[in-house]
This record gives C-alpha cells, sequence and structure tokens, in this order.
C-alpha cells in the first residue's frame, strides 16, 4: 500500500511552521493560543488534556471497529480533526486496530508532515481526509471510512438491484436523504484530485447535508461533527446495509417482495432519528467505551 515519506521530526516541522507563520505576521495569535486561518476568525487551540480526549475517543472507534469486524487488514482509516482544521489524529500505516492506543496515533498537518508521533501515514488516508475535513468543515470533524462487508456489498450491486439504501427497516429511515453516492470507481485515492472528488459528492449533494457516503465498488464512509455522532452512524449504516443484504438473498433478489416503509412514515421516523441524534449517539458511544475500559483499558493510554 503506498505511504507518504516520514515527515521530518516533530520539533523540525513545528519549528518551520511557526517560522512561516510569523513571517505571515501570525506569531502574536499564536502566543494568545489561537490557531490563524486565511479569511476567518481565529479558533482556540485545544488544551493538552482536550487533545487527550480527543485521542482516547478516536482509539476507542478503532478497537471497536475491530471487534465489530469493519476493518480490513491494516487498511482503512478514522480521523479526527482539531478544531483548527488544519491538523488531525489518524492511525500510523502498518498497526492493527485491535492495538491501536490514544498515544499510538500520529497527529498530521494539512501538507502531511507528522506532528506528533512515531509512523508514516498511509497515501489514501492523508488524501481522503483532508479532503473531507477542509472541504466540509465542523461538519465532519470526524471521518470514518471503512470497507465494512455489508456496506461493501451494496457498494458493488447496480443501483436497480439494491445498490442503493432501500428503506426497508428502521434503521435505513435514519439515513434516506442524508446518503450520498459515488457511482464511479476511481482506483486507490493517491492524490488531492481524487479526494477531493470524494469530498464534492458529499458537499454536492442535494437536499438535506450529506452523512454517508457509498463509493462504488469500494467502502463507506460517515461524517460527524463528533466522534460518537460517526461512529453511530457508522454502527446503523452498517446493520441497515446488513438487514437489505440479508432480504434481498431471503427473496432472491425480486425487489417487489420487499416491504418498503412509505415515504410519509419514513420521512417521520427520520425527524424522530434526528431530534435524538446528538444524545442518542453519546449514550451509545458512552456505553460501549465502558466495556473497553473493563476489558482493555489500554486503549486509552
Amino acid at each position: 500500500t503506498p505511504r507518504l515519506n516520514p515527515a521530518t521530526p516533530a520539533a523540525a516541522s513545528q519549528a518551520e511552521m511557526l517560522a512561516r507563520r510569523a513571517a505571515s505576521g501570525s506569531a502574536a495569535a499564536l502566543r494568545r493560543g489561537v490557531v490563524p486561518r486565511a479569511g476567518m476568525a481565529t479558533v482556540p487551540r485545544p488544551t493538552d488534556d482536550e487533545v487527550m480526549e480527543m485521542r482516547r475517543d478516536l482509539a476507542a472507534v478503532y478497537r471497536l471497529a475491530d471487534r465489530y469486524g469493519m476493518n480490513e487488514g491494516v487498511c482503512n482509516h478514522l480521523t479526527l480533526a482539531l478544531p483548527c482544521n488544519t491538523r488531525f489524529l489518524v492511525i500510523g500505516y502498518g498497526q492493527h486496530w485491535s492495538r491501536v492506543k490514544a498515544s499510538s496515533l500520529l497527529m498530521v498537518d494539512v501538507d502531511g508532515n507528522i506532528l506528533e508521533g512515531e509512523g508514516e501515514v498511509e497515501a489514501t488516508a492523508f488524501y481522503i481526509h483532508k479532503a473531507a475535513h477542509q472541504t466540509l468543515g465542523a461538519r465532519a470533524a470526524c471521518v470514518l471510512h471503512t470497507h465494512m462487508p455489508y456496506a461493501t456489498t451494496m457498494t458493488s450491486m447496480k443501483p436497480e438491484c439494491g445498490g442503493r439504501l432501500l428503506p426497508i427497516c428502521q434503521p435505513a429511515t435514519r439515513f434516506i436523504g442524508y446518503d450520498a453516492y459515488d457511482g464511479e470507481y476511481g482506483g486507490l485515492a493517491l492524490d488531492c484530485d481524487e479526494g477531493d472528488r470524494m469530498a464534492t459528492i458529499f458537499e454536492e449533494g442535494k437536499g438535506l447535508p450529506k452523512r454517508v457516503l457509498f463509493y462504488a465498488n469500494h467502502g463507506v464512509m460517515t461524517v460527524g461533527r463528533t466522534v460518537a455522532e460517526a461512529w453511530d452512524d457508522l454502527y446503523y449504516v452498517e446493520r441497515a446495509c446488513m438487514t437489505q443484504v440479508q432480504a434481498l438473498q431471503a427473496v432472491g433478489g425480486d425487489m417487489s417482495k420487499l416491504q418498503f416503509i412509505p415515504e410519509d412514515v419514513v420521512k417521520s421516523t427520520r425527524d424522530q432519528w434526528d431530534a435524538c441524534l446528538e444524545h442518542g449517539a453519546a449514550a451509545h458511544f458512552n456505553a460501549l467505551k465502558a466495556i473497553l475500559d473493563e476489558e482493555c483499558p489500554d486503549y486509552a493510554d
């Protein structure tokens, strides 16, 4: 799998960035603990404790995704952007998800420099996630990309044969309207163009802001304002896809035999999901982290 070259040592990278920012007149803002962005108000820099909590939440998702069989080898990637949106946390290439710890995650900037941690960033992880974080902003603070089995099975089917999410079960109603589809497989995302193309599909979707993207012949991505929300969507979209794939198997692929939920009920149920999304996602995530705290607390190290 292609990888980015290891960056310069963290201290050197940070010194270079500070020098560039000082040259542009931003040094005073940095001393005040804020990160300047061109044409935008400054954003408070998170404290060390806040960053560590972000690391723990992302490490927990890696561990949970492994437990649910959502990973594929040492590929796929889950990231969390810092509030400045110019840095994000990501796994180092070659580490198995079952062994991820808060302290083992890399912090990288949008130029691919490794600011904290040891290891390399897998190239597709960088290009896909950089584009999603920068294009979608705060609504994609957390970006989860997997090749989980049932969702990926759906991306391998033609739209008219069940390759689109169907309103045939309760979890599916959560996503109808929030789902987007990339109908053209473009190979590995080894440059900015492919990553930007993927992010644009999220951004240009009509109607409701998109939260889940199905990549043709590839996999799925969810985005969320928080780790809990992105994880909750990842979990439930796989459940919806599992029901759909199994239902299609049960009826021999004949969609006329499926029991569809009426459109008005889909909409009203989706509204009910929306009303409890933040609270429900947090409750789900915290319950699962409690299990990790008991069974494998080293994820938080």
